[in-house]
């Protein structure tokens, strides 16, 4: 078997509106005490749901710590809306040799 690897990366951009007065520090401190204790900040919560948006978690039926995100009243109970762009940028890296196997 003769195997040529590549690398790529892959630019995706996702906009994320959070309601503010539903993360308020009291929804926070709750969510702290059963889910991620680490998240301190409303940039933790953007910066997790950016992640699971872009790698196609958004396309199940849920998201651990914020319920089931296909689910419309759901969402407007948790206050958060999102909007995942095409890829913007693809870059590939080829690597030079070709590795047989």
């Amino acid at each position: 078997m003769n195997i040529k690897k590549y690398r790529l990366e892959v630019t995706t951009t996702v906009d994320i509106e959070i309601d503010l007065d539903k993360f308020t520090p009291e929804w926070m401190d709750e969510f702290r005490g059963y889910m991620y204790p680490e998240f301190t900040s409303l940039e933790d919560h953007v910066k997790h749901i950016a992640e699971c948006v872009a790698s196609g978690m958004d396309e199940y039926r849920y998201i651990e710590g914020y319920g089931d995100i296909q689910d419309q009243s759901r969402i407007d109970q948790m206050g958060i809306k999102w909007n995942k762009r095409e890829p913007s940028e693809i870059e590939l890296y080829e690597k030079e040799e070709s590795v047989p196997r």
